[in-house]
């Protein structure tokens, strides 16, 4: 499918935003290339990113060059921390309508992690009219990726927000690894010439605020800079 067709599905559902969560390593990795990357992409420009639990099944399901967007704030709906990284890029879904040339999109009918033994039809929506009958905007199995020729999406003027989990503390104080963070993204943005907003995320209700007490867990869910 092309960008306009699940463009124009996503405005059926009145859904005019997308999401891309990652880690900060590999978030100043994306606001250098000046967009989103695939995996694959990031690795081949020798690039930092932090490993991920799927990174094995993305190379057997050949989609490691993929680009993937929700089309929900995961840690907003389900009220937990987001386990691909506390960066939250915040697009206009109007990105779907600038990619590069020949790129292809796909919306994913169930996770990757679930596709063991599953044909092609039941891991994507492979129809325009399968989609728009099937999607369902919020829903986590649900995923938009898109295979660009280069590996990169281009931010252009798509950007909206980037949101930041605050990872330990309630307003007003602020803690040193957000400080930290929101300097490296702020950074990276400026020398990208990107002028979009660096939100910070506090939870007043939410069990990310348990996770993000355990002072081991922030590295082991790749908020610091470690790999």
């Amino acid at each position: 499918m092309t960008g306009q067709e699940v463009y124009e599905v996503l405005m059926a559902r009145g859904s005019d935003k997308l999401y891309h969560a990652n880690s900060v390593k590999t978030s100043l990795s994306l606001l250098r290339l000046g967009g989103l990357a695939s995996r694959g992409e990031v690795m081949d420009r020798k690039l930092p990113q932090t490993s991920q639990i799927s990174d094995q099944e993305d190379r057997e399901y050949e989609i490691w060059y993929d680009i993937f967007v929700d089309t929900h704030d995961i840690h907003s709906v389900l009220r937990r921390r987001n386990f691909y990284g506390p960066v939250l890029f915040v697009m206009d879904a109007k990105l779907l309508l600038r990619l590069p040339l020949n790129s292809t999109v796909l919306v994913t009918r169930c996770n990757p992690t679930k596709w063991k033994g599953l044909p092609n039809d039941q891991r994507y929506f492979l129809t325009m009219p399968e989609l728009a009958a099937g999607l369902k905007v919020g829903y986590f199995d649900h995923m938009i990726t898109i295979r660009s020729p280069n590996g990169i999406i281009p931010f252009s003027d798509t950007l909206e927000r980037i949101i930041l989990d605050e990872p330990r503390l309630s307003a007003p104080d602020v803690s040193e690894d957000y400080v930290a963070a929101q300097g490296a993204i702020s950074e990276a943005v400026a020398k990208a010439g990107i002028r979009v907003q660096i939100e910070r995320r506090i939870c007043d209700v939410c069990n990310c605020k348990t996770e993000y007490q355990d002072p081991d867990k922030p590295k082991r869910i790749g908020y610091f800079f470690t790999p």
